[in-house]
């Protein structure tokens, strides 16, 4: 039982390392992507066959073939390791692309933002020297030239009041811009997160710059006992199962003529109990040599 539960876990890290590996490959090779998924499944299939039948007929095959066919299940599994480690090397520089373009974002909103506050500084400026000019002739007496002063400002009050509620709402687009950014920044630190902590036990006190180091250490881990097991495993458990399988009791051998009957139904109580009579008279010999009668 526990050589086919041995062989189906082989088959089952075997189907998963393959998923990865293929996926990782038609990544690296994004140009013949349906190509890349053909060939290398067929080789993962490959892979695994042949280690198994390699085990099994290991000492009755020469040994060029033995050795070529070991060099090319090697390279192999050095094939599937690389596709995992592509794919998991993509999957942690997309989760930090997503960082960094987060990032790139929020500074350029952060120069929009100074831009549009120094228009409604501008405004505020403008706005300003009109109200002077007004209060001026208020100042000297002239009521009615301050009024004539305020009318010809109409159009330029409403122009700067145009640009002031515009830059206003800019600024309010931009601000929502940004805190949905810096939400997806906490967001995606939670996601990197605990490599973060991996890099800081590794490296210590330089492991906020490491992270990348910590990932790939991770990755070189992970890809040195997937597949390796995977096919150690099947060689192991195949072997074991093969060498369970009963005996055909109706085959002659060749050189002896007889039926090769399994041990386990071999009665041998009878040739026990001969052993112990023959030794107790072998016993009782012994004794009348010492003391005769």
């Amino acid at each position: 039982m526990t050589n086919y539960l041995a062989f189906a876990t082989s088959i089952l890290l075997a189907s998963i390392a393959a998923y990865f590996s293929v996926i990782g490959l038609s990544t690296i090779f994004a140009g013949a992507f349906w190509s890349v998924i053909v060939m290398g499944g067929a080789l993962e299939v490959a892979k695994l066959v042949t280690a198994a039948w390699l085990h099994l007929n290991w000492n009755e095959i020469s040994r060029a073939f033995r050795y070529y066919l070991t060099l090319a299940v090697v390279v192999l599994m050095l094939i599937t390791s690389l596709g995992i480690f592509g794919f998991l090397s993509k999957a942690h520089i997309d989760s930090q692309t997503i960082a960094a373009d987060n990032s790139i974002e929020v500074k350029l909103l952060n120069d929009q933002l100074v831009r549009q506050e120094k228009i409604i500084e501008y405004v505020d400026t403008q706005f300003e020297i009109l109200d002077n000019a007004s209060q001026e002739w208020i100042t000297k007496g002239y009521i009615s030239r301050a009024l004539e002063e305020r009318g010809r400002q109409k159009d330029d009050r409403e122009r700067l009041r145009a640009q002031q509620e515009e830059a206003a709402e800019q600024i309010a687009q931009i601000l929502l811009r940004r805190t949905e950014l810096e939400r997806e920044s906490v967001r995606q630190t939670a996601k990197i997160g605990p490599i973060k902590y991996v890099a800081d036990m590794v490296y210590g006190p330089d492991g906020e710059d490491r992270i990348d180091d910590a990932a790939r250490l991770l990755i070189l881990l992970i890809i040195f006992v997937f597949d390796p097991v995977a096919v150690l495993l099947l060689i192991a458990s195949s072997k074991m199962m093969s060498s369970n399988r009963p005996l055909n009791t109706s085959v002659r051998t060749a050189d002896k003529g007889y039926v090769a009957v399994p041990t386990d139904n071999i009665d041998d109580s009878f040739n026990v109990e001969s052993a112990q009579r023959a030794q107790r008279e072998r016993d009782l010999l012994k004794k009348r040599e010492i003391f005769p009668i």
